[in-house]
């Protein structure tokens, strides 16, 4: 499928039924393929839609107050920021204490994460409030992209963090990945190869001389580094070589640390391919032989492959998932250069790809669908459906009846299907279009009808868009014509059809026996009127829940 098609594809499909029944309406997608103009900085309009489109590939969803703080800044300022460092935060807690149950290690209100025993009933407990904790993260208001490369750096070396049967490890593979998540890929990769959770997943921990296990060896050169484009070559004698130079790091019983046991390394020498330069390391005993897992790293790292593949997967990511050789010219190949001469830091790579003239092309805005997380926790933060409270307990509730959400629609953080990550970022030629099928839009659907509802998620929590004070933040609420175009705007990354805006007219014109603008204007003068309140709020959940729902809003 070539590139327009391929970008298009949902945008077009979206919008085709309107288009042939009213040939005045255009999509954003113009035939003609898309400008290759590389990694050269944008100088282009700098606009709404601009300020709009790096924010939804930046963040998790977009508030109007993201939006008012963006647009009054430049690119490069919203770069700055965008790009800014975040503090590792305070550790998952204990907030699952109930009549129902009670840790017997860890108090209520402090972290579990240190604690010396993995007492079987509480696990579980501590796994829900890491997602929990980690949803949290996501939701925060923090003008950063460090949130979503947590999430990217999770799916490139994916952990299913269920499966090692402990909590503990668990966490600190994620703030392991937290931590560098705007930092150095190296030293990530170099801390990654000997984390205890990591360790624990690909079974690391019981590789030994006489018997190497080749699960990391392999899937560190696939998945994490090297990749599998058309220049790497990198052989079974590499897996195997890279499987003995890794052998002898383990956790210890309790698989919170990683410790080194020189007496099961492989001592002798590891021999790898002319993909690899024909390099020897040269084995050693002792204290000495764990050196050898630094040369594999280095030995790996000095092939531009590394390099390529990694700026292969943030174009996926961060652009459109197609990828043709010209994009490999002109994107991925100077982008590379920019990795390997920053020693592999990764921002000013990010810098590079989101302050370029391919980024702002019209043909890769809302070009992709959204992953889950995308769709649900934007729309989430967008109608800023969670609060904070000091009630810890409710808090971790409301974050984990989120993850339910998520994990309804088959993307809960923390639970990839495999070490490859979700299919929708490397399975071709489905890839994005994966997320949709017909069970996945029921589930989406049937989270936008709850968050939308009365209700909300449950009757503790009580998390449910805010739709009167999202309302209440655009420009002219009282005059629908309005409040149709600044919602579109807001939530979607397509335009809406003729059909669509009359048919959201509409809805605001029924249900009440008095115009829109005269209802929003007595709940103005009124807020405390409940009756005039139920009516705007019923009239704008059923508004809001048509818009979230169509194609184009499945759009990023």
């Amino acid at each position: 499928m070539d590139q327009i098609s391929r970008s298009g594809f949902f945008r077009v499909v979206a919008n085709k039924a309107q288009a042939e029944k009213e040939p005045g309406f255009k999509t954003t997608v113009e035939a003609g393929a898309p400008e290759y103009t590389g990694i050269a900085p944008y100088g282009g309009t700098w606009g709404q839609e601009q300020v709009l489109h790096l924010l939804r590939r930046s963040l998790f969803g977009v508030t109007q107050e993201d939006y008012r703080y963006f647009s009054k800044l430049t690119l490069q300022q919203s770069l700055d920021v965008l790009l800014s460092d975040l503090s590792i935060p305070e550790p998952p807690i204990n907030a699952y204490n109930d009549s129902m149950y009670q840790d017997p290690d860890v108090p209520f209100g402090e972290t579990w994460v240190n604690c010396l025993v993995n007492e079987t009933d509480a696990n579980q407990k501590r796994l829900n409030s890491l997602y929990a904790w980690w949803v949290g993260l996501m939701l925060d208001p923090q003008r950063s992209i460090a949130r979503k490369m947590t999430l990217f750096w999770h799916n490139h070396m994916a952990c299913e963090l269920q499966s090692t049967y402990d909590a503990r490890p668990s966490y600190s593979y994620l703030a392991l990945i937290l931590k560098y998540a705007l930092g150095n890929f190296k030293t990530l990769i170099s801390e990654l190869t000997i984390c205890p959770a990591m360790l624990e997943y690909l079974s690391g921990n019981e590789s030994k001389a006489e018997a190497p296990n080749e699960n990391y060896s392999r899937e560190m050169q696939e998945l994490f580094t090297v990749g599998k484009g058309p220049d790497s070559h990198y052989t079974q004698e590499d897996i195997n070589a890279a499987a003995r130079v890794l052998t002898g790091w383990t956790t210890t019983l309790n698989g919170m640390k990683t410790i080194y046991n020189a007496a099961v390394h492989d001592s002798g020498d590891k021999h790898f391919s002319a993909f690899y330069n024909n390099t020897v390391i040269r084995g050693r005993t002792g204290k000495e032989s764990a050196e050898e897992t630094k040369e594999l790293i280095d030995m790996i790292f000095a092939t531009k492959e590394v390099a390529k593949h990694t700026c292969r997967c943030l174009y996926r990511w961060f652009v459109d998932s197609s990828l043709d050789s010209t994009i490999e010219v002109t994107v991925i190949d100077p982008l590379a250069e920019i990795l390997i001469e920053s020693k592999f830091e990764i921002k000013p790579v990010l810098r590079a790809l989101l302050g370029g003239r391919h980024f702002y092309d019209p043909v890769f805005v809302g070009c992709q669908i959204k992953n889950p997380v995308d769709y649900t926790l934007g729309f989430c933060r967008t109608f800023d459906a969670i609060g904070h409270t000091s009630d810890l307990a409710l808090q971790y509730k409301a974050w984990h009846s989120i993850v339910d959400l998520l994990s309804k629609q088959s993307m809960c953080p923390g639970e990839p299907p495999n070490v490859a990550g979700w299919p929708a970022y490397y399975l071709s030629p489905g890839y994005d279009k994966l997320w949709i099928n017909s069970d996945s839009i029921v589930q989406r659907d049937s989270a936008m009808d709850t968050l939308l509802s009365e209700q909300g998620l449950d009757s503790s929590t009580k998390i449910k868009f805010d739709v009167l004070t999202f309302t209440a933040g655009l420009s002219d609420p009282k005059d629908p014509d309005v409040l149709i175009a600044d919602s579109i705007t807001m939530l979607s990354a397509a335009p809406f059809g003729p059909v669509h805006t009359r048919f959201l007219r509409n809805i605001l014109g029924s249900g009440s026996d008095r115009s829109w603008t005269d209802l929003w204007t007595a709940h103005i003068a009124s807020p405390d009127d409940q009756q005039t309140k139920d009516s705007v709020t019923l009239l704008l959940n059923t508004f809001y829940n048509y818009i979230v729902k169509r194609e184009e809003c499945h759009l990023i």
